[in-house]
């Protein structure tokens, strides 16, 4: 259950540089309040020095992540079965924090602020690894993002927050799709209202790796990537998708809420700007037997496809995904850093 000193201890160890082996970096290192919890940079930059290979995801209502039974999974490929697991996996990461939790714990349990800490999220002053990763998830789970210029809008709690006849029309096509075909509609994978991506899919960013075409129909393309990331591929799981032979290349998306300011975008940053994101799917889309997106055209002399949107529904779909943007959440004292910190 989410409990107020849950959420204090869980955001005091988000903060907490303690966490790494070096004590430089805290989970805030690579989830930052401005940019809704996500990463500013392309890969982040690890207790060490060293890179991450995937862009860091944001933390926007995780707590949604389960909604109507859809499978939990956690990190771009769901290798994170629980938020409780998935709390404890950057900690121990050799290259993200470089700590094991054996000697995690003793050092928590010197720290002055801790015991009480614990003492009042769980009843005693007991530190253990179970309890970091309920603390954690508890507070991940407070972070509830729902009061943007589009949820003013819904739900008319001002009169004067109307969307513009742009992204009105942004969010008719976001919704309704192409045409009005639902299986053209950004809404099929990024569900309104919490905008979340039920399951990982398979979007066409990168052609099949030669294992993937060895294994699976041709794609009529032979310039395969060398090293593509792979996403749920990578892990021993059958595909959970009838209509996809494997889970090579799908990927699970953050919520699109406040995504004006996630960039950059995709598993690996490839993309700066929410245009590039959206020209992506308007014609850029690579050949693939996992593709999990239907086309209106997929004829193309260069062999991508897309939904063709015309430059005005390009603008029209980014000026939609703007509204999305909720500056009171990127500006709670209630998830800012708790900690002191001294000037360097």
């Amino acid at each position: 259950p989410l409990t107020n000193h849950g959420g204090t201890l869980g955001r005091v160890l988000f903060y907490d540089r303690q966490l790494s082996r070096n004590l430089t970096t805290a989970c805030a290192s690579c989830h930052v309040q401005r940019a809704a919890f996500a990463d500013p940079l392309r890969f982040s930059r690890g207790f060490g020095g060293k890179f991450t290979r995937r862009n860091s995801m944001s933390l926007v209502n995780l707590r949604f992540t389960n909604l109507n039974g859809n499978r939990p999974g956690f990190f771009w490929d769901e290798r994170a079965a629980t938020l409780e697991a998935q709390v404890l996996m950057p900690i121990q990461d050799p290259i993200e924090m470089g700590m094991t939790l054996e000697d995690l714990l003793p050092r928590l349990r010197k720290l002055p602020y801790y015991p009480m800490l614990f003492k009042a999220a769980f009843g005693s002053s007991s530190i253990t690894s179970q309890r970091v990763g309920r603390a954690l998830a508890q507070f991940l789970r407070s972070m509830v993002s729902l009061d943007s210029r589009y949820d003013r809008a819904v739900a008319r709690k001002d009169d004067d927050v109307v969307l513009t006849k742009l992204e009105q029309q942004g969010q008719t096509l976001f919704v309704e799709g192409v045409g009005g075909i639902a299986e053209f509609a950004c809404a099929m994978c990024h569900v309104p209202p919490t905008f979340n991506m039920p399951r990982a899919q398979n979007i066409g960013l990168d052609l099949p790796s030669a294992k993937t075409t060895k294994n699976s129909k041709s794609t009529g393309n032979s310039k395969a990537a060398k090293t593509p990331d792979r996403g749920l591929g990578e892990l021993d799981r059958p595909s959970n998708d009838p209509f996809t032979p494997s889970n090579d290349g799908k990927f699970k998306a953050p919520s699109l809420r406040n995504i004006a300011l996630t960039a950059p975008y995709m598993h690996d940053g490839r993309f700066k700007t929410l245009e590039q994101v959206i020209g992506h799917y308007s014609g850029q889309v690579r050949p693939h037997p996992n593709l999990g997106l239907a086309f209106e055209d997929n004829s193309s002399e260069k062999g991508a496809s897309g939904f063709r949107f015309t430059k005005r529904q390009q603008q029209a779909l980014v000026a939609f995904l703007k509204t999305l943007t909720d500056t009171s959440f990127v500006t709670d004292a209630r998830f800012s850093d708790p900690f002191v910190r001294s000037a360097r």
